[in-house]
C-alpha cells in the first residue's frame, strides 16, 4: 500500500492486544466491557448531521495563505457509532478549491493508503498548487483528510511505534515477542486515555468519508483510492451508494479475500513481482547477458542471509535504532519494497551485486538513508486493528491463493501467523466491508506488473461484482501505477474517466509506459558517492571553491594564450605549437572533468540506489580525456622547455604553465573520485 506494506503487515500481523474495552467518557472495568462489536449505527447516532468547521491549516502553506483557496478545518464524528455512549472525534480536512466558479467534476476525495497513511501536509498543497495540475485544479475541488487516528485527526495511538526489526533483534519469535509487548502496552494507554480502539475499522472509516461529504455540502464526489485507500473507497460504495459518482481504485485491494494461509498470499505477490522483473532483465539484452535469472539470484541471496545473518552496530540515528540485524527476512523486506517503485527498477542488479558480495559499507548506507525513522503522523495503532478486523481471512477449506507459488519466499516475508495473532488481538465480528464488492457505480480499476503487494491479478477478483468497471494494465510499473505516471498521462487518464466515466477509456497511457534502464555496467566504487555526501553536507568548502577557480583558469586559458601571442610578438610555429597544444590539452580536462560529474549526477537523479555501489563503467572515457589533456599540456611545456629561446615572454610561458597546472589538478582530482582511466 502506499507506505510499505510488508513492514507495516508486521505491526498488523504480529501484535497481541489487551481485552477488548468499550470506552465511554468513564471507561469501566474491563470484565464489565462487551467483547464483540456489533458494527451497526447506534439509532443515537442514525440522524447525525455532521458540521464543517473552518479553522487555520495546522501545517505551514507555502506561498500566499488565501484562505478562500487552501480552506482547512474539522469534521465532528463519532468515534463508534455502534455504541450510544461514544465520543466525538474531530477529522482534519483540506480542501484546495477549484479555481472554476462551477467546477466540471465537482469534488474529487482523496482516500491515502496505509492504512494509516497521513495525507495533510504543506507537501500536499505545493504539489496541487504547481502549474503541472492547472488542468486538474480547473475540473475540480480537492479534498483530502486524515482518517481517524492518523495526522492532524483525533484517536490517535499507538504513534511512533516501532517496527520488530527497529529494536535490534531478529525476524524471529524473539523480536515478534518484545514488538508485541510494545503494542499491548501502547493500546492498554489509549484505552486509559479514553480512546476506543475497537472503533478504528474501515466500517467506521468509510462512515467517516460519508460525513465529510455531507459537512462540506457536496451532493456526490469522485473517490480516488490508492492501495488501502482502494479498500476504504470499497467501503463508501457501500454505506454512501448514492453520494458517489465515480470511483478509482489504483492498486486495488480485494475485500474478503479467503485463504487457507495468509502469508502464502503474500508470498505469492512476491513470486509474481519477481517474475515480472525477471522477464523485464531477459527483455534487455544487457541485463540477460549478466543477470539471466534475476529472481532465482535475489531468491539465493535472501537464502544466504538467512543461513547468516549479517550484524550493523552503530547505524545512523534516522534509521530509528543503533543496531539491525540483516537476516532472511529483513532482506527479504528490502527487496519486496525495492519492487514497489519503478524508479529503481533499473538498480536492482547493483542492489543484487551489494547482497551477494554483502557489501557491508554499502548495506549500512542504505540503512543509514533509507531506514525508517519513528513516524509521529503514520496512525500504526489505526493500522493493526483495520487490518485485524478486515482484510483478508484465513478459512480453513478456502481455495489456494491467487497468483504463482510463492512458496520458495515464505522463509523471507515479515509477515507470521496472521491469524493466530489477529485472533489474540480481538474476539469481535467481521468487519461489515470485509466481502466481495457488488457495485453499479462507475469504477477505473489501474494495476502495476511488478506490485509485489497488490499485484495485477487482484483486479480479476473485483471485476466480477462490478457492473460499470474498466480496467488499465500498466507494464514496468509497481505500487500506484496511477499515481506512478501522474506526470505522464495519469493525471490525463484520471480528468478523462471522472468527465466520462461511462465512456471507454483510451488505453494509450499504458503502452507509452517505458521499459527501465538496468545499470549493468558499473565501475565498482563508492569514491563519488562519499564525494556527492561530502559536497552535499558542506564538507569541501575550500576544494569546492578551488575547482572553480581551477575550471574559471581553464576557460580562459584558451583566449589567454591567444592574447599572450599578441603580447609577446611571436609566432606559434616558435615554440613547436605549444600555446596550441596547451588550449586543446586544457578543453580536453574541462571535457573530462565534466563528464565525470555529469555522469555522477545523472546517476543520482535516475539510478539512486546504485549510487553507493559504483558509477556507469562509462566514465572511464572521462579519465582518459583528462589523462589525454594533462598530457598534450605537459608536451606544449615540454616543447617550451626544448626552445630555450631568449626571447621567450613571460605571457606565453604564462599561459602553457596554467594550463600544465590546472590539468594537472584536473586529473588528480578525477582519480581521487575514482573516474580515472584506471582504479588505482
Amino acid at each position: 500500500m502506499a507506505w510499505r506494506w510488508v513492514l507495516l503487515v508486521a505491526c498488523m500481523l504480529l501484535a497481541v492486544l489487551p481485552a477488548w474495552t468499550q470506552v465511554t467518557e468513564t471507561p469501566e472495568p474491563p470484565s464489565e466491557i462487551p467483547r464483540v462489536t456489533p458494527d451497526r449505527v447506534h439509532p443515537t447516532w442514525a440522524g447525525f448531521q455532521p458540521e464543517f468547521h473552518a479553522y487555520i491549516c495546522p501545517f505551514p502553506v507555502p506561498g500566499d495563505y488565501n484562505p478562500s483557496e487552501i480552506v482547512c478545518g474539522y469534521v465532528l464524528v463519532p468515534e463508534d457509532r455502534s455504541h450510544a455512549e461514544s465520543r466525538l472525534i474531530q477529522l482534519s480536512v483540506l480542501v484546495i478549491k477549484s479555481t472554476s466558479e462551477n467546477p466540471e467534476l465537482g469534488a474529487i476525495m482523496r482516500l491515502t493508503g496505509g492504512p494509516g497513511g497521513p495525507s495533510l501536509g504543506a507537501g500536499r498543497v505545493r504539489a496541487y498548487q504547481s502549474p503541472a495540475n492547472r488542468a486538474l485544479r480547473e475540473k475540480a475541488d480537492l479534498v483530502f483528510f486524515d482518517q481517524r487516528g492518523v495526522g492532524y485527526s483525533e484517536g490517535a495511538f499507538c504513534r511512533a511505534l516501532p517496527l520488530p526489526y527497529q529494536y535490534g533483534l531478529p525476524v524471529t519469535p524473539e523480536g515478534f515477542e518484545v514488538y508485541e509487548r510494545e503494542v499491548r502496552r501502547c493500546f492498554e494507554e489509549a484505552r486509559a486515555r479514553g480512546v476506543f480502539v475497537e472503533g478504528y475499522t474501515n466500517w467506521q472509516n468509510a462512515l467517516d468519508v460519508r460525513d465529510i461529504r455531507r459537512a462540506l455540502g457536496y451532493e456526490t464526489w469522485n473517490l480516488f483510492g490508492v492501495s488501502y485507500g482502494t479498500e476504504l473507497a470499497q467501503g463508501v460504495m457501500r454505506v454512501d451508494t448514492d453520494g458517489v459518482h465515480a470511483v478509482i481504485l489504483d492498486s486495488v485491494v480485494p475485500q474478503g479475500l479467503a485463504a487457507r494461509d495468509l502469508d502464502q498470499i503474500t508470498a505469492n505477490g512476491f513470486r509474481s513481482a519477481l517474475d515480472a522483473m525477471t522477464q523485464m532483465c531477459r527483455a534487455d539484452p544487457a541485463c540477460a547477458a549478466e543477470y539471466e535469472d534475476l529472481g532465482a539470484r535475489f531468491l539465493a541471496a535472501m537464502a544466504g542471509f538467512a543461513e547468516a545473518p549479517l550484524i550493523l552496530e552503530n547505524v545512523a540515528p534516522t534509521a530509528g535504532q543503533e543496531r539491525i540485524i540483516l537476516d532472511g527476512r529483513t532482506i527479504g523486506d528490502a527487496v519486496f519494497q525495492a519492487l514497489y517503485s519503478h524508479t529503481v527498477y533499473g538498480d536492482l542488479p547493483a542492489l543484487l551485486h551489494v547482497l551477494e558480495t554483502r557489501d557491508v559499507e554499502t548495506l549500512r548506507t542504505y540503512v543509514d538513508v533509507l531506514g525508517y525513522p519513528l513516524d509521529h503522523a503514520y496512525g500504526s495503532g489505526m493500522s493493526v486493528t483495520i487490518n485485524c478486523r478486515g482484510g483478508f481471512r484465513q478459512r480453513v477449506d478456502a481455495p489456494p491463493p491467487p497468483g504463482p507459488d510463492g512458496t520458495a519466499l515464505l522463509a523471507h516475508i515479515g509477515s507470521t501467523n496472521f491469524a493466530r495473532n489477529c485472533a489474540a488481538v480481538f474476539e469481535a465480528s467481521e468487519d461489515p466491508t470485509a466481502s466481495p464488492l457488488v457495485s453499479e457505480i462507475p469504477t477505473l480499476i489501474t494495476t502495476g506488473a511488478v506490485d509485489p503487494i497488490t499485484p495485477p491479478y487482484y483486479a480479476d477478483l473485483v471485476l466480477p461484482g462490478l457492473a460499470n468497471a474498466q480496467r488499465l494494465d500498466f507494464p514496468h510499473t509497481g505500487h500506484g501505477a496511477l499515481l506512478t505516471h501522474w506526470d505522464n498521462c495519469g493525471r490525463d487518464t484520471l480528468i478523462a474517466f471522472f468527465s466520462a466515466p461511462m465512456a471507454a477509456l483510451d488505453q494509450t497511457c499504458p503502452k507509452s509506459v517505458s521499459t527501465p534502464d538496468f545499470l549493468v555496467k558499473l565501475r565498482h566504487t563508492k569514491a563519488p558517492y562519499h564525494f556527492a555526501r561530502g559536497l552535499q553536507a558542506g564538507r569541501y568548502p575550500i576544494l569546492t571553491l578551488t575547482a572553480l577557480g581551477i575550471l574559471a583558469t581553464l576557460v580562459f586559458v584558451f583566449p589567454f594564450t591567444m592574447l599572450a601571442r599578441r603580447m609577446d610578438s611571436t609566432n606559434s610555429a616558435e615554440y613547436g605549437r605549444a600555446r596550441l597544444l596547451t588550449a586543446v590539452g586544457s578543453a580536453l580536462s574541462i571535457a573530462g572533468c565534466t563528464l565525470a560529474v555529469g555522469s555522477v549526477l545523472a546517476t543520482a537523479a535516475s539510478h539512486q540506489a546504485s549510487l553507493p555501489v559504483g558509477v556507469p563503467a562509462s566514465i572511464g572515457w572521462a579519465g582518459w580525456l583528462g589523462l589525454a589533456g594533462c598530457l598534450l599540456c605537459f608536451t606544449a611545456l615540454w616543447r617550451v622547455w626544448q626552445t630555450r629561446s631568449p626571447d621567450q615572454r613571460l605571457g606565453t610561458r604564462l599561459a602553457i604553465g596554467l594550463g600544465v597546472l590546472a590539468s594537472a589538478i584536473l586529473l588528480w582530482f578525477l582519480f581521487s573520485i575514482d573516474a580515472g582511466p584506471i582504479l588505482l
